[in-house]
């Protein structure tokens, strides 16, 4: 039988962290825990200022998305949305946050700082999509 227990944090602003536990993965949950508990401190403060923009450029883009519906433009031959032009910028902000937490976090990691750290940048850094160039 697999024991199954769901956690969630509720961090500023509505950011929520979610963490799923079995049985058979005691010490991956304490690890979790550890680095929500590490981005609570105040020295980590800036690290969550920038997902706290992040995750508010996400519901941004989600508004601008969903505030009007998509139309089709016959003479371009292509489907086209009013606000267009605020979600490719909301967009290019925040792949600019999301490559700028990334520098941060390696940079800490890098530096020793909060071993936990090390799983959170596996974790953002999954398939290795920022790579410096």
């Amino acid at each position: 039988m697999i024991m199954f227990l769901k956690v969630i944090f509720f961090v500023n602003a509505g950011i929520i962290i979610e963490i799923r536990y079995t049985s058979a993965n005691l010490g991956s949950l304490e690890e979790q825990a550890n680095c929500i508990r590490g981005l609570l401190t105040e020295k980590a403060a800036p690290v969550m200022n920038i997902i706290h923009s992040i995750f508010s450029l996400i519901l941004k883009f989600r508004s601008q998305l969903i505030s009007q519906s998509w139309s089709f433009d016959a003479g371009k031959q292509m489907a086209v949305h009013p606000n267009f032009a605020l979600m490719q910028q909301s967009y290019n902000t925040f792949k600019y946050y999301s490559h700028f937490l990334f520098k941060v976090v390696t940079k800490l990691v890098n530096r020793g700082y909060q071993p936990h750290l090390e799983d959170f940048l596996l974790r953002i850094n999954f398939n290795n999509y920022y790579k410096d160039n």
